[in-house]
């Protein structure tokens, strides 16, 4: 039995590797697509597709497991991530260049894991930054600037972890504040 999740990657190299299709050619039964997430709660699962895509329909849902903070800048960010991190949060950072520095290294929180040492794990209390390097493109799918690794991917693979609550610190950016804010009705 092979389990895989298409839009799980973390560099451009492994998406172009097209792993789904090369499964799917060697099976010699037909794949069972799963419908939606499995590991999350719906609240959770339908905020995560309303924030990577702004054309799906704003769901009238209680979003309490979800919270939100605003900072200007990294310093403050770095504050809250680590108050976070102490009360019990799962605090993954994007995973850093080991020979180029990265613009999101600035609020590296005192967690150890990164998006590539989380992958297949899951927490009950996540916290994803959303920093100016994110916005949307022009047909409303989230974008991000590319590093080595992709941060959009990072973003995913580390919001995707989240079981119960999700704690998202967006830095210096209205465009993703708007877009939260949207879809908790707020």
């Amino acid at each position: 039995m092979f389990a895989y999740d298409e839009n799980q990657y973390l560099h451009e190299v492994e998406k172009k590797c097209d792993i789904k299709t090369k499964i799917e050619t060697e099976l010699s039964c037909s794949p069972f697509k799963l419908t939606d997430k499995i590991r999350t709660n719906k609240e959770v699962a339908f905020f995560i597709k309303q924030l990577f895509d702004t054309t799906k329909n704003i769901s009238q849902i209680n979003y309490s497991n979800i919270n939100l903070t605003y900072c200007k800048d990294c310093d403050s960010a770095l504050s809250i991530l680590n108050m976070l991190h102490q009360k019990g949060w799962k605090v993954p950072n994007y995973t850093p260049g080991t020979m180029s520095y990265f613009v999101y290294q600035k609020y590296t929180s005192e967690d150890t894991d990164t998006a590539h040492s989380v992958i297949g794990q899951e927490f009950m209390k996540v916290v994803v930054v959303l920093d100016e390097s994110f916005g949307y493109d022009s047909f409303g799918k989230i974008i991000a600037n590319n590093t080595y690794y992709s941060q959009k991917q990072m973003l995913y693979q580390i919001i995707t972890r989240t079981i119960k609550e999700l704690h998202i610190v967006i830095i210096n950016n209205d465009i993703m504040l708007n877009r939260c804010l949207q879809i908790l009705g707020r």
